[in-house]
C-alpha cells in the first residue's frame, strides 16, 4: 500500500442575491463548496499548500492520511 495524504479545501464563494431593501446595498448568497487533492507524504506543508488555489475564498484546509488501498482515480 502506498501512503498518500488527502487535502480538502473548503471554499466560500458568493454570488449576488439582490439588494437590501433598507439601504439598497448589494446582498450576496454564500455558495459553499469543496476541492480535494492528493499528495505524497514526502511533500512539505509548504508544497502541499501550493496545491491549494489561493485565488478562491478558501476558509479551511484539512489534511488527512488516506487509509484506502485503492489507487486514486
Amino acid at each position: 500500500m502506498t501512503q498518500r495524504y488527502i487535502i480538502t479545501a473548503e471554499i466560500a464563494d458568493r454570488e449576488p442575491d439582490g439588494l437590501n431593501p433598507e439601504d439598497g446595498s448589494p446582498v450576496y448568497r454564500m455558495l459553499p463548496s469543496r476541492q480535494t487533492w492528493s499528495a505524497d507524504p514526502s511533500m512539505t506543508i509548504g508544497e502541499i499548500m501550493q496545491k491549494v488555489d489561493r485565488t478562491r475564498n478558501v476558509y479551511r484546509v484539512t489534511i488527512t492520511e488516506d487509509s484506502s488501498d485503492q489507487k486514486p482515480w
